[in-house]
């Protein structure tokens, strides 16, 4: 049976972002971003220096406590340099030196994913009221997906539904966060993630795997920017006179 496009299209993403924010966010709690003020960006954001990804920074005087809605944008996607034609050609096949296509279908699909899984991340147990248009109280959500390298097959061919591969694929992550009326940035976060396979072992790769994968992926980051947040709201709670 041929794989459908809706389980093969996340294969890319699956490694490339499960680094994302796994180093220490299984156990450890989250605590309010300790900033480096010295350091500002040009558009005046401050090193986070507790952060769990890349590069994090945050408005020193931004009050992320104060939103009780957000409104996300769609991700956008871009490869890191132009995948080869054929991606359904097996001969020949290495996963360190390939870069395959998402067909348009499996590219949308990984787009709807990824907003399906950060929206009900941050709108779960009374959280966060979605919006759709800009408000008082409306954080905007903004996240891009560049520098995609696909480095398995997202189609395998007739009667062959796996592959093996030594690495999936690499992507860096954007994440920005914006007042929604006055569209002042309040916070970014920057992650360039490469899945590696154990040493002297090959990734089994499969379609329900991958999809699978993609979505614990997704939902890791979008449950960090989740914790974050409710941590800065608690904060904010806690402070004398507020």
């Amino acid at each position: 049976m041929r794989p459908s496009p809706s389980t093969r299209e996340c294969a890319a993403v699956v490694g490339c972002a499960a680094l994302l924010l796994a180093a220490g966010c299984a156990t450890e709690p989250v605590g309010p971003p300790r900033l480096d003020i010295s350091a500002l960006t040009d558009d005046g954001l401050a090193p986070v220096v507790n952060a769990r990804v890349d590069a994090a920074y945050m408005k020193p005087d931004a009050d992320l406590g104060r939103y009780t809605a957000v409104m996300v944008d769609p991700v956008s996607v871009a490869y890191k340099r132009t995948p080869r034609p054929n991606a359904n050609e097996l001969r020949g096949f290495r996963g360190a030196e390939s870069n395959f296509p998402l067909s348009p279908q499996q590219m949308q699909n990984v787009k709807t994913l990824f907003q399906e899984t950060v929206v009900q991340a941050l709108t779960r147990d009374g959280g966060y009221r979605l919006a759709t248009e800009a408000g008082p109280e409306v954080l905007r959500v903004h996240a891009e997906l560049i520098d995609l390298v696909v480095k398995v097959p997202t189609e395998t061919g007739p009667g062959r539904e796996y592959v093996f591969a030594d690495s999936l694929g690499e992507v860096t992550l954007i994440g920005e966060l914006y007042d929604s009326e006055s569209g002042e940035i309040l916070a970014r976060a920057v992650d360039r993630e490469v899945h590696r396979s154990i040493p002297g072992r090959l990734e089994y790769s499969t379609p329900v795997h991958n999809r699978a994968e993609a979505k614990r992926v997704f939902t890791h980051w979008a449950d960090l920017l989740r914790d974050r947040l409710d941590a800065l709201k608690s904060a904010q709670a806690g402070t004398p006179g507020s």
